[in-house]
């Protein structure tokens, strides 16, 4: 039987943590080597970013994400 979307979304979100801004912030500031992916399209960055971030639209994201990050084992924050 196939999966929901929903099902889909509930195993996907199994395995993917949230980190608090401040959190966030902390690790940053301490070199923790953590890669950010936005994931928002340009315009709306104008708005304000993360500098050092990728930007990686939604969009574009399955297709781009292996060139721009090939270390499958780096930490990584999506936003």
């Amino acid at each position: 039987m196939r999966k929901t979307y929903g099902e889909l979304l509930a195993e996907a979100g199994k395995s993917v943590c949230t980190i608090p801004l401040d959190e966030l912030k902390v690790a940053l500031e301490q070199g923790a080597g953590i890669a950010l992916v936005d994931v928002r399209e340009k315009e709306e960055t104008q708005e304000g970013y993360i500098p050092g971030a990728m930007l990686i639209p939604r969009g574009f994201l399955e297709m781009q994400i292996e060139q721009r990050l090939p270390d499958r084992g780096a930490s990584v924050v999506v936003y």
